[in-house]
């Protein structure tokens, strides 16, 4: 059965002067459904949030997060029956109490900003996390960019802590108001790396508000901030990677988004598969989303990333449309997948540039129109300057084709990755034959990549295949655009 489990901060509390110093003011916390009108769902009264919480939600396990001055001797008399639980030990209360008490009433001892934890965490730690079933997780204040270093260890040291399965409730009550920060990221952290923990509430006392509401304090939950998180892990996935899967999840929830939802998952499986075919059909649905049909979020979110596949994918096809993809790909760091859709660039680019000639020679020599496949096959015969018996039955030889007219401008670094070799820092090349070169190069690239070679081969250049990518990509779409 899941765990439910409380991660809450403790704060120093403010004691009832009046009174006994070391007794501490409660509050009344009120839970309500939908907003707070007085029908309260529920009203605890207790010194501390964390108790009302444990109370509310039936928790399991807590950790609880403060600093060597927060108001640890009411946890460890409260979570002992206000002092008459088995387990509680007179000694130990007042030694905690002594503690922190003489240090509010005597500035001339030392503060707690000026004491390290480990004294408190050997004498008295131990006892605490008995009394509240769970572990108090002691902290410093984060006055310097090592506290604050020391503070993150600590707690992102509970995402070890937690079970399978586990469901979060979190507080952001009390505490410096920094903290809440560090636990948000710990949050956006377990989401997307801890799927096996689930996060059913966050919440916030408002005690700024109980005069009100009849001194009752409003207890807010806060949960939905974490969707604006998956929201921008989800863009940032999407812009990054293609990856739309978590964006389409989320668009999903929306009864009436559930169609933009299917395309940017249509669109995201197609990149995937790298299948150009489908990547050409999905990208002309995709740009064709009106951001201004989704909620306010998933438009601030989908709306730039439609707005730049639009202004790189609108309006063009065929190589064009190729090109562009290669480059896409490349800046995401996708070679796999680049290194396919160059090839295939390429190849459609040689067979626009003599596809009607083409046509005309079959014709006159009674030939019909090849299939798609057939035109390629041809095509990447006549790029690896091969022979092919149907290109010379209708006299149209590989030696004859267009391959575009000019010259490029190539580095020396591209230069030798693709067999070439000068001492020129800058090369001009024919358009012939930096295409000819740079397919059977990446072409070979291709095949070394996919298939497991025999043991003992030796390793693919990684970096050659990289730079050939990054360098000649470029000049592959001044040639094609």
């Amino acid at each position: 059965m899941a765990r439910k489990v409380l991660i809450s901060f403790l704060g120093t509390g403010s004691p009832q002067k009046e009174k006994d110093p070391r007794e501490y003011r409660k509050a009344t916390y009120g839970f309500y459904t939908g907003y707070p009108d007085g029908n309260w769902d529920d009203i605890i009264t207790t010194p501390f949030i964390a108790a009302a919480l444990r109370k509310h939600f039936n928790i399991d396990h807590q950790f609880i997060i403060g600093t060597v001055m927060s108001m640890w001797d009411v946890v460890y008399s409260y979570f002992n029956d206000n002092g008459n639980g088995s387990d509680f030990d007179m000694e130990i209360w007042d030694n905690i109490s002594d503690f922190i008490h003489c240090r509010l009433r005597d500035p001339s001892l030392p503060q707690g900003h000026t004491l390290g934890i480990e004294n408190f965490e050997h004498k008295w730690l131990d006892a605490i996390n008995n009394s509240i079933n769970g572990e108090s997780v002691l902290i410093k204040y984060g006055l310097s960019n090592d506290e604050i270093l020391f503070n993150q260890e600590r707690i992102l040291e509970l995402s070890q802590k937690l079970e399978r399965g586990d469901e979060l409730y979190i507080d952001l009550t009390h505490g410096f108001r920094s903290l809440p920060m560090y636990l948000m990221n710990v949050l956006i952290y377990l989401q997307n790396v801890r799927p096996d923990i689930s996060i059913k509430c966050v919440t916030y006392g408002m005690l700024d508000v109980n005069r009100e509401f009849d001194g009752v304090t409003p207890v807010v939950e806060l949960t939905s901030l974490l969707e604006v998180s998956q929201w921008i892990t989800g863009a940032y996935a999407f812009q990054q990677f293609g990856q739309g899967y978590m964006i389409a999840d989320l668009l999903g929830q929306d009864p009436a988004s559930q169609s933009e939802a299917k395309l940017i998952r249509r669109f995201s499986d197609s990149l995937n598969l790298n299948d150009v075919t489908n990547i050409n059909n999905s990208t002309s649905n995709f740009i064709g989303i009106n951001p201004s049909r989704l909620s306010p979020i998933g438009s601030m979110t989908i709306g730039p990333i439609v707005k730049e596949f639009r202004k790189d994918f609108g309006d063009v096809s065929g190589a064009k449309f190729l090109i562009r993809l290669c480059m896409w790909q490349v800046n995401r760091k996708n070679y796999s997948a680049a290194i396919i859709t160059t090839t295939e660039a390429i190849k459609r680019y040689v067979l626009e540039l003599n596809q009607e000639q083409l046509d005309m020679k079959l014709k006159d020599n009674g030939w019909h129109q090849l299939q798609s496949k057939q035109y390629i096959e041809l095509v990447r015969t006549v790029l690896a300057g091969g022979r092919d018996e149907l290109l010379d039955s209708i006299d149209f030889p590989a030696s004859e084709w267009d391959f575009g007219n000019g010259y490029v401008n190539i580095s020396r670094t591209l230069a030798k990755i693709i067999g070439i070799q000068s001492e020129k820092t800058n090369i001009q090349v024919s358009i012939k034959e930096f295409l000819k070169r740079y397919f059977m190069k990446v072409n070979n690239n291709r095949n070394d990549v996919a298939h497991l070679r025999e043991r003992g081969a030796s390793n693919t250049n990684q970096d050659d295949i990289i730079n050939r990518l990054t360098l000649g990509i470029p000049v592959l779409r001044k040639i094609i655009n």
